[in-house]
């Protein structure tokens, strides 16, 4: 099952998004065929993980040739796109060979782990053509702070792999993005129960702005779900 910007492969329990090097231009109808793609995998019970590869900064480029109208449509089909993988049952990784920017990154900040190559760059380089740049302006700040965030974004700094590190940003380093180093970072994750993963997920992603009480109403919710599946 391919896509104009990706072929996919299956091996074992991971679901491999290999991007095409040819820059491809977003559309509205790829995207929706990308989604398609990203809900069949959500709803294979044997695959644990999704892992992209293969994209740069130039992977994925937005068509500026739309009304504003229709590019604001776009942009919220794209949010909610990656609103569904960060949400996903499946854990997530995406590994960054080189520099990364524009949607490549925002598909990045939606991942649960970054994996990156020593060559790899992370730039913000919306605000340079007078927008702004997506929804990681909201991920960033929550994962760096809004001091970090003003500083990456407003001064458009890059960011190379060992400060990514440093700083909390990305979750790996490594001089082998073969498959089987892959496969040894996935043993080390636990992506066999997908209730249990996908309410974690959710509840990290609403701590931040719930206070005790509603935490504590979303995560006794959450728990009976699992236990239901669990106790049943």
């Amino acid at each position: 099952m391919d896509n104009i910007y990706f072929n996919l492969e299956v091996k074992n329990e991971i679901a491999f998004f290999v991007f095409n090097k040819q820059s491809q231009i977003l559309t509205e109808s790829n995207l929706e065929n990308m989604w398609n793609i990203f809900e069949t995998v959500e709803n294979n019970k044997d695959i644990k993980f999704f892992i992209f590869k293969g994209i740069t900064d130039s992977t994925l480029l937005l068509n500026f040739n739309l009304s504003v109208s229709d590019m604001l449509h776009f942009l919220t089909k794209w949010e909610k796109m990656l609103c569904y993988l960060e949400r996903s049952s499946k854990i997530s990784i995406i590994i960054i060979h080189n520099e990364i920017a524009g949607p490549g990154l925002q598909l990045a900040f939606a991942c649960d782990f970054r994996m990156v190559y020593k060559n790899a760059n992370f730039y913000f380089n919306e605000l340079n053509r007078g927008m702004l740049p997506g929804m990681e302006i909201y991920r960033l700040s929550k994962m760096l702070g809004t001091s970090a965030a003003k500083k990456f974004l407003l001064m458009q700094k890059k960011i190379d792999s060992k400060q990514a590190i440093e700083i909390g940003l990305v979750d790996f380093y490594t001089d082998d993005i073969s498959d089987t180093e892959i496969f040894n970072i996935t043993r080390g994750v636990n992506g066999e129960n997908s209730v249990s993963i996908e309410m974690t997920k959710r509840l990290i992603l609403e701590a931040s702005h719930d206070n005790y009480e509603e935490a504590l109403g979303n995560y006794l919710a959450a728990q009976s779900r699992c236990l239901s599946k669990l106790l049943k």
